[in-house]
């Protein structure tokens, strides 16, 4: 799986959920380009939301966090970041900071905080 396909993959976990400005966030994201950037205890999705858009109604720095459970490691967290109403990123990191994989990241098992 290439980085776009596994960005849309991680996008599309997280608007299965239902939270305050989904519809919001999700049209910021899908018409919105985006930069990948993988180190190697985190993965940063940097995204370019043009001016006309609908900003989130909220103050929340982290609006979304998913918690991925793994069978062999420690939880993935996926924070969606929203900065002056418009998402800004998409952080992707293990819970204990460890080295992470994308390759092998379990979507099968996600919980939804806010």
């Amino acid at each position: 799986m290439n980085n776009n396909e596994r960005v849309k993959t991680w996008i599309n976990c997280i608007f299965e959920f239902d939270f305050k400005g989904k519809d919001v966030l999700k049209n910021q994201v899908l018409n919105s380009e985006f930069l990948y950037y993988q180190h190697c205890d985190y993965i940063s999705i940097k995204f370019l939301v043009n001016n006309e858009v609908e900003l989130y109604p909220y103050k929340h720095r982290v609006a979304v966090e998913i918690i991925a459970h793994q069978k062999s490691s420690a939880p993935v967290l996926f924070l969606l970041h929203v900065i002056n109403g418009k998402v800004n990123e998409l952080e992707v990191v293990k819970a204990d900071s460890s080295e992470i994989d994308p390759n092998i990241i379990e979507l099968d098992n996600l919980k939804l905080y806010i």
